[in-house]
């Protein structure tokens, strides 16, 4: 359908002159351009859709011709905005951004296009206008609503901040007036016993804090049992979210390491509750390496024993997890002789896998060292039953560790394990683990001559 609306006048024929053709009429709605429907411009007649545009072209201005002088009873299209909607196939582009009606209009008074004593423009720009100002009424109103909703929430948003502020400050009020610099100097200078009055009340807030975990931590080195249970008191109940915390899992530690296994207790007790997940977690993982290092062995108790046994039943799974590993490396150094068997198991059973996991080769060369005399037999011959495999292994970055740690066992290990690699020299010489591989023979070779 054509997009330009011709002024009345523009063309002269009439439905008598089409006879024959398919003509349709259609209504102003439809055939007046978007310009003139933009201004709200009044009806300046009809043109038939046809695709050969037959109209006469005598009365039409064009950029090389002047503007007629023939009396329009509406208003006449300026030579310059007929270009930019004339009939031809290649789209030129609108000017951006679109005037305003009333920069239209002033336009054609400033150019005279447009008689002072022509009413149909102004009717119809004073109907735009009003409609126009219904329409910023509205917005105005939307605006004025939109705006009160911002404002009612930064003024929730203060009061709270305010509320906070003001149960903080009346909280810790006492905190507040701590000077970490002091309480330090108190710690490390042996008075102990006013550093420890002051801490009281601020521990759990302390244990939180970059500067406060560390006064604490020197705080449970220094105080006597009965100081440090006062103090660790405080931190009953929050222990999964201080281990959570970049600053608290360090207090969690030295509570560990520090305090008897009597005042430790309740670390315990608290993480059995989610062991799996803090078994995964980077702070996690820590505080549970610590538990079994200074409870494990022969004399763990019963509930460090529930949690050794909630984490052998993963170790499949982590065995190849970036932090778990770390946790079954530490049941393998202190745990029960029951749960070394079950990590060995674990291993023998999908051993093609995790000699040349990342994380997982650290656990075989652990065990290697911990498990008992039957369970290093059991890997020991999995890993030497076929000279391919272990060529393999060795070409492997992460399978290095357990050929050097092959290397490094017993006496009949390191001779099977060089009888199987150095046929392959040259084969190994190719490869960077390769090369590594071949060093740490030599310098076994080099043990054994003397």
């Amino acid at each position: 359908m054509c997009p330009l609306a011709l002024p009345v006048g523009a063309c002269t024929a009439t439905a008598s002159e089409y006879q024959g053709e398919q003509v349709s009429f259609l209504a102003l709605a439809e055939c007046q351009s978007p310009l003139a429907q933009y201004l709200g411009l009044p009806a300046p007649g009809v043109t038939k859709q046809n695709s050969a545009h037959h109209f006469h072209t005598e009365n039409v201005a064009t950029p090389a011709a002047p503007v007629p002088s023939f009396q329009l009873p509406v208003v006449q299209i300026a030579p310059q905005m007929l270009v930019g909607w004339s009939h031809m196939q290649m789209p030129v582009p609108m000017p951006v951004p679109m005037p305003s009606p009333y920069e239209v209009q002033q336009y054609f008074y400033a150019e005279g296009l447009l008689p002072p004593s022509d009413q149909s423009f102004t009717a119809s720009g004073s109907s735009s206008e009003s409609g126009d100002n219904s329409v910023d009424s509205s917005n105005s109103t939307q605006a004025s609503a939109s705006t009160a909703r911002c404002q009612r929430r930064q003024r929730a948003a203060v009061a709270a901040a305010e509320a906070c502020s003001q149960s903080h400050s009346s909280s810790s009020s006492k905190a507040g007036r701590l000077d970490y610099a002091d309480l330090m100097w108190k710690l490390e200078a042996g008075d102990t016993t006013t550093a420890i009055a002051e801490l009281r009340g601020n521990v759990r807030r302390l244990t939180f804090e970059a500067a406060g975990c560390r006064i604490v931590q020197k705080a449970l080195e220094r105080a006597d049992q009965q100081s440090a249970a006062e103090l660790v008191s405080e931190l009953h109940g929050c222990v999964r979210r201080a281990i959570s915390s970049p600053h608290g899992n360090y207090v969690i530690q030295k509570v560990v390491e520090a305090l008897p296994t009597a005042l430790s207790r309740f670390v315990v007790d608290e993480l059995l509750e989610d062991c799996s997940g803090f078994v995964r977690h980077r702070f996690g993982c820590r505080v549970m390496c610590r538990i079994l290092e200074h409870s494990g062995g022969d004399s763990m108790e019963i509930n460090t024993w529930m949690m050794a046994n909630e984490v052998v039943k993963e170790t499949g799974d982590l065995l190849l997890h970036n932090f778990g590993h770390h946790v079954i490396e530490s049941l393998l150094e202190h745990g029960l002789p029951e749960h070394k068997h079950q990590i060995a198991v674990a291993l023998y059973a999908n051993l093609a896998e995790y000699v040349t996991g990342r994380h997982s080769t650290y656990v075989i060369e652990s065990a290697l060292k911990q498990c008992s005399m039957e369970d290093q037999q059991l890997l020991i011959s999995a890993l030497v039953c076929n000279s391919e495999n272990l060529i393999w292994i060795a070409e492997n970055q992460s399978g290095f560790h357990i050929v050097k740690a092959l290397l490094t066992h017993s006496t009949e290990a390191r001779n099977t394990t060089l009888q199987m690699l150095q046929p392959a020299t040259t084969r190994l010489q190719s490869s960077r683990n390769g090369f590594r591989v071949i060093q740490e023979m030599q310098a076994c070779a080099r043990i054994s001559a003397y």
